[in-house]
């Protein structure tokens, strides 16, 4: 009997955050923080940093984690805004608002959600942003030993580009690397538009070298964003300790031995991004 009760009390408050986060007036008064980023960048350490806050909610690679749609959305977003803050709201009602419910603010840093930036930033004018970047030669090597682009299983919801992209033609040409150097380029081409629409206080940068350098200014301004309180040092350092999601195929040079020729591949494929975020060849 107990859990029979149990069970319609948790659908009643289903059904309740639910319908609250429907309202257009609940999503424009709710303060969230969003992570845009590659993947592969310490976006579950960040998570776990989040975690640390008794008033934070955070979640790293949340379901439904919209894979076909994050795909699309690369090329769709800015001219179908409406199709992607329908997809957006419908998926993340419910942790939003069992978040505000709970007086905790919500936080979700997977790249997953990294091309619905746009119009979440107009659906929640309360929203801010972490914009996590790293070095192209690091996301790089990453993805050559996770096997991306190469019959890897998870290939088929991985961004490809757009008839608009000049790699849109010779696409199925290319190998591994010049499709891993182009994703690279294309999320952070396209988070650094994105920023452009939004308001300064709105966005936080950080540098995935930053991150792990225990430096407790940057935790303290950080955490001043979200507006929660600065956890501890030793707390912090625990985390930062830590390794996750360290999966690994097979093995691929850093980037201070990689040849002049893999270089210059790169640098013609994301070049000017990499200038804009202060990467030299």
């Amino acid at each position: 009997m107990r859990s029979v009760t149990n069970l319609k009390l948790k659908a009643r408050r289903f059904l309740n955050y639910t319908v609250c986060a429907l309202l257009p007036q609940y999503w424009s008064s709710s303060k969230s923080i969003f992570v845009m980023s590659t993947g592969r960048v310490g976006t579950e350490t960040l998570a776990r940093l989040f975690s640390l806050s008794p008033y934070v909610q955070a979640y790293h690679e949340l379901r439904p984690q919209l894979l076909e749609e994050r795909k699309k959305a690369y090329g769709e977003v800015w001219s179908k805004p409406s199709k992607y803050i329908y997809i957006f709201s419908r998926a993340r009602a419910w942790p939003i608002a069992k978040a505000r419910f709970q007086k905790r603010i919500y936080i979700e840093t997977s790249a997953r959600l990294t091309f619905f930036v746009p119009v979440i930033a107009n659906l929640m004018p309360r929203s801010k942003f972490i914009y996590l970047y790293r070095h192209p030669g690091d996301v790089v090597r990453s993805g050559m030993r996770r096997r991306w682009y190469d019959r890897h299983s998870s290939d088929v919801h991985r961004v490809e580009p757009f008839k608009n992209d000049p790699f849109h033609n010779s696409w199925r040409n290319l190998d591994p690397f010049r499709r891993i150097c182009w994703y690279w380029d294309a999320y952070n081409r396209f988070s650094l538009k994105a920023i452009k629409y939004i308001k300064n206080r709105r966005i936080f940068k950080l540098r995935s070298e930053d991150l792990f350098n225990l430096d407790m200014q940057l935790f303290k301004k950080l955490f001043q964003f979200i507006g929660v309180p600065t956890p501890s040092y030793q707390s912090i350092f625990e985390v930062l300790n830590a390794r996750y999601n360290t999966q690994i195929e097979h093995e691929y040079p850093i980037w201070k031995d990689w040849d002049d020729q893999h270089r210059m591949i790169l640098y013609s494929i994301a070049g000017e991004t990499m200038k804009k975020l202060g990467y030299k060849l």
